[in-house]
């Protein structure tokens, strides 16, 4: 069974942000985990906060990986 990042119901490499990043057979080999909300941070150049989702790799995995069917 196949649990990379790629497969899973919660990976996102279609937002506008990560459409930059080069791609691996067609796809984008970077993404943003949407398992959990969003960390936010105080940027250090113009002390705005901001929010992001975590970017993992099309073939990282973890434990909390779900099937995009089914």
């Amino acid at each position: 069974m196949n649990t990379k990042c790629g497969t899973c119901l919660w990976w996102d490499n279609e937002h506008a942000s990560i459409t930059f990043v080069p791609t691996l057979k067609g796809q984008t080999a970077l993404g943003f985990c949407r398992k959990h909300k969003p960390v936010i941070y105080q940027d250090r150049t113009d002390g705005y906060f901001h929010g992001a989702w975590g970017v993992v790799d099309i073939n990282e995995g973890c434990g909390e990986y779900r099937g995009k069917e089914g």
